[in-house]
């Protein structure tokens, strides 16, 4: 990864000599997309460590249901390799109607040699998973919050981490980007003002509009395509585009960052609305607290939330 990385950016410089964060620099230059996301990915490295709490909802379009909630906390370092996850999970019923089918899960990731422990299941079962390493094969992290707005929705669920989404970007350097004003996005009042310190680039068929003031965020993305149906004579009409991926984000100012505060990542069939509440950002390596101990008061604290009304309610609601 880290050499594949390297070529990738040793390519890029060779493009594009000099970056800058702001209107005298990259704007200037009217440089390609993949300076945008070389930006990015130097600011995102620099996010070593962090803790947030979080809700997550599930919402299934085609009844506007919200299928699942849930809420966890996720706290992380990268400088020694650790991480801690603790999650409470309310869904439906294979029928699709609310119920008390709650689930704690999680982990606390340390590397090898040392075993990681794993918590899964209601009634928080501890065991040693035979490859501690696979990280994202357990549920140790949620989801990667660096990759947030580059990812399309198969990298959210799947768990990718940053490296892997904005290294794959800068791998397609021979891609045509084009800069995309804004009166071609939209006319509505609202996302225009969200979108106003952003530049927009749309390239193989994906629009990214990108706050190249505050880290090089992604606030809107989208991929559309056009529909056809058949009609009775054989030919094809155009119908209603579908969305393929898309993304939206709401940013704060957290100790001199710019961090996700709101994010949801959706297509046609389904979408995930995420409320990030953020306690902390590269604070020094002994002020992390991640540990079995502090895994398992989580767990005791989740327990009492299992038959938490507001936890529930959600899945009476059709979200928003």
């Amino acid at each position: 990864m880290k050499v594949m990385l390297c070529c990738a950016l040793m390519l890029l410089s060779l493009q594009n000599q000099k970056y800058a964060n702001g209107e005298e620099g990259i704007l200037g230059q009217q440089p390609k997309f993949s300076a945008v996301i070389a930006e990015a990915l130097e600011s995102r490295s620099q996010l070593v460590a962090g803790e947030f709490e979080y809700t997550m909802t599930h919402k299934r379009l085609k009844d506007e249901l919200v299928g699942s909630v849930q809420r966890g906390i996720y706290a992380y370092d990268d400088r020694v390799g650790t991480s801690l996850h603790v999650y409470i999970r309310a869904a439906r019923d294979q029928d699709g109607h609310p119920g008390i089918h709650t689930i704690i899960g999680g982990g606390v990731f340390i590397p090898p040699p040392e075993p990681s422990l794993t918590i899964n299941g209601v009634d928080s079962m501890l065991y040693r998973p035979v490859e501690p390493d696979r990280r994202r094969k357990v549920p140790f992290r949620p989801f990667d919050f660096r990759c947030l707005g580059y990812a399309f929705i198969g990298d959210f669920i799947g768990n990718e981490d940053f490296e892997t989404v904005l290294t794959n970007h800068l791998s397609h350097l021979d891609k045509h980007d084009t800069l995309v004003k804004l009166d071609n996005i939209t006319s509505d009042p609202d996302l225009r003002k969200k979108l106003g310190d952003t530049v927009s680039y749309e390239r193989g068929g994906v629009l990214y509009s990108a706050a190249i003031n505050r880290d090089f965020w992604v606030l809107r993305q989208r991929h559309e395509v056009e529909g056809y149906r058949k009609n009775k004579d054989g030919t094809l009409s155009k119908s209603t585009s579908r969305l393929m991926t898309g993304s939206d984000i709401e940013l704060v100012e957290f100790e001199h960052r710019h961090l996700p505060a709101v994010v949801d990542v959706m297509n046609s069939n389904q979408a995930y609305k995420i409320r990030l509440d953020w306690r902390s950002i590269n604070e020094p390596i002994d002020h992390v607290a991640i540990s079995d101990d502090r895994a398992m008061e989580i767990v005791q604290q989740y327990r009492q939330l299992k038959l938490d009304p507001k936890l529930l309610s959600l899945l009476d609601t059709k979200g928003d």
